[in-house]
């Protein structure tokens, strides 16, 4: 999954804190 939305480093674990972050939630639905 890609994401341009800056993150906490973790932008290639998305996956893992969407169920933590509602922002990485949110582009990972899109």
């Amino acid at each position: 999954r890609e994401t341009t939305v800056p993150t906490d480093g973790a932008t290639d674990r998305v996956d893992q804190d969407d169920a933590t972050s509602p922002a990485f939630a949110v582009v990972e639905s899109v």
